[in-house]
């Protein structure tokens, strides 16, 4: 019996085992993926906050008239603290039109001390702007600025970026619990182990002795 149950166990052993290591490669492409976009927001996500921190704002470009220096849908990181005397031509400086909210981003090309004016132009623009005023500066841009996610920002607002959010977040949910469905319970009677046949026997024999010899002294006391 012994020998028949251990042949049934080995020839178990062998899908379980394939099924196993398709299961094993499934939860660790999960593991990894789940990981390493967890790992890319929070990145981001500390970055920015950084930045913030800082007085370094993102601002999304809205327009092409800086490409190929700043493409349409990036974003760009204003040093709110840098001071506008120190700007120099070349510099490519944000500024506000006006009392209203909207803010350009233009490369500076030339300076008037005096009257403390800045004459702007987009990289991509024929025509210069009109004089920019010191008081209307609001930063000087970082070398560094993210493709793409200029666009990203401006959704999130809308119908279609709360519709990719929610896409995303599900996607992420299903790499998290992917792993845990996929692996299998434990049995308790395989995780206690079987007891050794030669163990038991031996146990029985113990036990026989025993009461055989048990048995017999009871009969010498009889006789």
């Amino acid at each position: 019996m012994g020998a028949v149950r251990k042949m049934r166990s080995g020839e178990q052993a062998q899908p379980l085992q394939r099924l196993t290591g398709a299961r094993a490669a499934v939860v660790r492409a999960c593991n990894i993926s789940s990981m390493g976009i967890l790992s890319l927001i929070a990145v981001v996500a500390a970055g920015l906050l950084v930045a913030q921190m800082l007085g370094i704002k993102p601002m999304a470009v809205l327009s092409g008239s800086m490409e190929p220096t700043y493409a349409t849908g990036s974003v760009v990181f204003v040093d709110t603290n840098a001071d506008a005397a120190a700007v120099a031509v070349g510099d490519t400086i944000t500024y506000s039109l006006g009392e209203s909210n909207t803010v350009v981003t233009h490369r500076v090309i030339a300076i008037n001390q005096d009257e403390q004016l800045f004459i702007t132009k987009g990289d991509a623009n024929e025509d210069e702007d009109g004089p920019v005023p010191f008081s209307r500066f609001v930063g000087r841009t970082a070398g560094f600025y993210l493709p793409w996610v200029g666009s990203a920002l401006l959704m999130v607002g809308t119908t279609q970026g709360i519709a990719v959010a929610l896409f995303v977040l599900a996607f992420i949910i299903i790499l998290l619990m992917l792993p845990l469905i996929l692996t299998p319970a434990k049995p308790a009677e395989a995780a206690e182990g079987p007891q050794p046949a030669t163990a038991t026997a031996a146990k029985g024999r113990r036990r026989g002795g025993a009461g055989g010899a048990h048995f017999r002294a009871k009969e010498r006391e009889v006789q």
